[in-house]
């Protein structure tokens, strides 16, 4: 396992906790239902997070020696998770400075931050999880690359802006969540109802060796 692979671990793994202690406000009082004390969940999760997630990527690593899958699938799982947070700041930013958090204009909003975001997704997938340069391919192979990431990433994105939707719009605010830590687990949820799609379609088919 290269360090690389350890540090941009560990980076993501750090920007997801302050991801949660940000965006969720009711993380607090959730902890101190479980006698935790609220004060500290701000030095528990910064230093959780990139234990967790330095820890999963060896074990991957590990299981990838003779299961090469394994170890791409984790690798994505963290690109994916700092991907969410790109997608997560630019909704963030366009609820903010319009107070808007549901209907229309919010999965206006999911649709600019997943565009925003498959940018980000590309040169992480395939510089990182399936390693793959593009030194060695013609402009035409990267053309015909790059299209083929637009076409799996546009079914994506209709993936994540319609769970996001569905469970913004469709369901009320859950478990006491106020409607703005909603609309990021709207953020949070479909980013795992896309994840599948958009890591086998970009193994067969856009990165493919």
């Amino acid at each position: 396992m290269k360090k690389t692979d350890i540090l941009l671990s560990a980076i993501i793994g750090e920007a997801v906790a302050w991801y949660f202690l940000l965006a969720f406000k009711e993380l607090g009082l959730l902890a101190a239902k479980f006698g935790i004390e609220q004060r500290s969940i701000y030095w528990i999760l910064p230093t959780l997070f990139p234990i967790l997630a330095v820890a999963g990527i060896w074990i991957s690593y590990i299981i990838g020696r003779k299961i090469k899958v394994v170890f791409q699938i984790a690798k994505y799982f963290l690109t994916g998770a700092f991907v969410t947070l790109v997608d997560a700041g630019v909704a963030n930013f366009l609820m903010l400075i319009t107070g808007i958090y549901a209907g229309v204009f919010y999965s206006l909003f999911k649709g600019i931050s997943a565009t925003v975001a498959f940018l980000t997704k590309f040169f992480g997938a395939k510089l990182w999880v399936f390693e793959k340069s593009g030194k060695e391919q013609r402009t035409e192979e990267k053309v015909i690359e790059f299209g083929a990431f637009i076409i799996v990433s546009v079914i994506g994105i209709g993936i994540n802006v319609a769970a996001a939707s569905f469970i913004v719009n469709m369901l009320p605010p859950q478990f006491g969540f106020s409607s703005e830590s909603w609309a990021n687990v709207g953020v949070i949820g479909a980013a795992f109802a896309s994840y599948l799609w958009n890591f086998f379609g970009y193994k067969f088919f856009v990165f493919k060796k």
